[in-house]
């Protein structure tokens, strides 16, 4: 992956010489395998990003429809290689792309630029616009925007609809915070608002009691509980 944000790893995460080497030979038996003739969906992914991967590059570059005319793909990505450029070079995949599902974490700049480490809010900015006029014409079949609730930017989880909605995203997703190892026990409690040990916990409720996250384009996963 091309960013390091904190709700994900510590660092960038390429991989190189063997890890590569067995990554490769890994995805090409998946690939390769005739399994895939009775597959529905492919998912890439939440261990690499897309368009930083060269596995994955090279997947949707090289996608066979022909072969797998009945098989569909959703992609995750967090949008900061997302440009014409980088989505013409996957051409041969827009008819098998069922969903793009972009990674956000906040409404605002600076709180984009603290929880996507790497990137910047106006150029991302742009790749969702690419990616909303490929959903209005129709060459993109759904689009989501998620958002991971924590302690710094559920503030913004209504403005983040807003935005939403301005793009046409079909689903607007909101998670809780998990730990993948990135945070000290004392760092995770401090930033997991959706605890209800929280001392922001009743603020998060408040924000959530509002009528614009009681709408079918909205999905609140794990947040259920807290909104209920």
């Amino acid at each position: 992956c091309n960013l390091a944000c904190p709700s994900c790893r510590c660092e960038y995460t390429v991989g190189h010489g063997e890890t590569f080497r067995q990554s490769d030979f890994i995805h090409r038996q998946v690939f390769e395998s005739p399994l895939m003739q009775s597959a529905q969906y492919v998912w890439i992914s939440c261990n690499g990003d897309p368009f930083a991967s060269r596995i994955y590059r090279q997947v949707l570059r090289a996608w066979d429809i022909g072969e797998f005319p009945n098989l569909q793909i959703e992609m995750l990505t967090n949008g900061a290689l997302l440009n014409e450029k980088s989505w013409a070079a996957i051409a041969k995949s827009h008819p098998a792309i069922r969903q793009v599902q972009v990674s956000v974490n906040a409404a605002r700049k600076a709180t984009f630029e603290e929880n996507q480490k790497g990137a910047t809010f106006a150029r991302f900015m742009e790749s969702l616009q690419l990616l909303s006029g490929l959903r209005r014409a129709g060459e993109v079949k759904r689009l989501l925007l998620s958002f991971i609730v924590q302690e710094n930017n559920f503030l913004e989880m209504k403005e983040f609809v807003a935005m939403g909605r301005a793009l046409g995203a079909d689903t607007i997703c909101f998670t809780g915070l998990l730990n993948w190892g990135t945070f000290s026990a004392e760092e995770f409690a401090r930033r997991d608002v959706v605890d209800p040990a929280h001392p922001r916990h009743a603020e998060l409720k408040s924000i959530l009691s509002d009528e614009c996250f009681i709408a079918p384009d909205i999905s609140l996963g794990s947040l259920t509980p807290v909104h209920l």
